[in-house]
């Protein structure tokens, strides 16, 4: 893929291999630089969730079609900002699904905000719903938090965030931090 076909396309596993679902492309020529991706399935409805670290902006595509965005200007490059909704280099996206029945989901998406040193949470509207971290090297501190995974059991309604940092240098005290996984609950 060349960097002027910037698109999500679906890719199907049978007993034969991989095929390219050539019905399925979103987002032809829309992205700047693509970073993460999150699909949910509610009912008969697929949502893709699409993150772009370019324009700091996240596209929400419903059953194959533009739903809504939200974040940063849209524009490439996007302004930087570090308000609520707002993004420095997001890199991750993931999505946890908190109450549901048979119509509708209640769905909380989660974005690293890799240059805030922080992970901002949305509801499935694209609201800001939350936030949590600091720059630093102490628990539940950040230094360039680039990965995110949401595991949810199903034992029990608690769930989990893994976080993974770049590391890099702290700020206060100039030492190196290393590369390192957090999880919360």
């Amino acid at each position: 893929m060349c960097s002027s076909d910037l698109r999500i396309q679906k890719l199907a596993y049978d007993d034969d291999g991989l095929d390219l679902d050539n019905s399925f492309i979103l987002g032809d020529n829309m992205f700047t630089s693509l970073s993460g991706i999150a699909v949910h399935k509610e009912g008969q409805n697929v949502y893709v969730y699409a993150l772009d670290s370019g324009s700091r902006k996240i596209y929400r595509f419903l059953n194959n079609d533009l739903d809504t965005s939200w974040g940063n200007n849209g524009s490439i490059g996007g302004t930087l900002g570090n308000g609520d909704g707002e993004f420095r280099n997001p890199s991750a996206i993931d999505v946890e699904e908190i109450d549901s029945n048979d119509n509708n989901t209640n769905l909380l998406i989660y974005v690293t905000d890799t240059d805030n040193n922080r992970i901002q949470v949305f509801n499935k509207d694209g609201s800001f719903k939350s936030k949590w971290g600091l720059e630093g090297s102490d628990p539940g501190e950040f230094k360039k938090p680039k990965g995110i995974g949401i595991y949810k059991s199903s034992t029990d309604s608690s769930a989990r965030a893994y976080i993974t940092e770049d590391g890099g240098t702290d700020s206060n005290t100039s030492s190196i931090l290393k590369p390192r996984l957090q999880v919360f609950q």
